[in-house]
């Protein structure tokens, strides 16, 4: 899985921006250190309580880390959070959340104190590289086989009690690193390989349609603040970007330029403040 888990030297990024309504134009450095491990996502529950996930480049081991005064500062996430071997999380609520891993997704109704791991039954090969709910009931997940290179996409309609699954949910060309729906209907994915933009689908995921496509870069997540103002990260081994659209990805401008390895999770707490990591 070559373009998730790269053990050369990397930095580390994380960035915070502070700005009017629909204007991302304007990024800064929080947090940066020079090491071997991965940030890969990042999601906040509100403006102070936010995690982040990733893996230790020298030992392999997944690690979390977890902040509760908006990013100023970040302590090792609780070892319930860690053994569940992280790769995406996102929370429905305060208690409520869910872990995308290999294979299998976990559910905590408690703060994440303990987590409940729903076996997916796709194999060992399987990387759920990112998890998303549209409301408290109906969510999804990207995954991609890294032995055959097949991708899916699983859903739920029971708040991850079960998953079905659809092989090829984006078409075998897209990577399916990240998901975001506005509404029932309309999502948008951002993706990599043969494809390496934003899909978008407005019934559901039936069809989906390569609305961006950046030609030198990788895009690993998307995040839409309304229905028609989303963000979406990337980049390369030595370069990082930010897009952003203001109508429901007709349109999408380059509004950050950097240099350092990709940026691979955006995720906004308000429609003024977001992260990159």
């Amino acid at each position: 899985m070559k373009a998730k888990y790269p053990l050369s030297q990397l930095l580390i990024l994380l960035i915070v921006i502070t700005i009017p309504k629909s204007s991302i134009a304007q990024w800064t450095t929080l947090n940066q250190s020079s090491t071997t491990d991965l940030y890969w996502n990042v999601f906040f529950i509100d403006s102070n309580i936010g995690y982040i996930i990733g893996l230790n480049g020298q030992t392999l081991n997944y690690w979390a880390v977890k902040t509760i005064n908006g990013g100023m500062d970040w302590n090792d996430a609780s070892p319930a959070l860690i053994a569940e071997h992280p790769i995406s999380i996102f929370f429905t609520d305060t208690n409520t959340g869910y872990i995308s891993g290999i294979d299998k997704i976990s559910k905590t109704i408690n703060g994440g104190s303990s987590w409940t791991p729903y076996n997916l039954g796709l194999g060992s090969t399987v990387f759920l590289n990112n998890i998303y709910f549209y409301n408290t009931t109906v969510g999804y997940a990207t995954a991609w086989n890294t032995n055959t290179n097949a991708h899916y996409m699983v859903h739920t309609t029971n708040s991850g009690l079960s998953w079905t699954t659809s092989e090829g949910g984006t078409s075998s060309d897209t990577g399916c690193n990240s998901i975001f729906c506005t509404d029932a209907n309309t999502c948008y994915v951002a993706g990599f390989n043969g494809g390496k933009g934003i899909y978008k689908t407005t019934n559901g995921g039936t069809i989906w349609t390569n609305i961006f496509n950046p030609s030198e870069v990788n895009l690993y997540s998307v995040y839409f603040i309304t229905a028609s103002d989303g963000v979406a990260v990337g980049g390369n081994k030595s370069i990082q970007r930010i897009y952003q659209t203001l109508d429901g990805g007709v349109n999408w401008n380059e509004v950050y330029t950097g240099s350092g390895r990709e940026l691979k999770s955006v995720f906004f707490t308000d429609a003024h403040t977001g992260y990159a990591v």
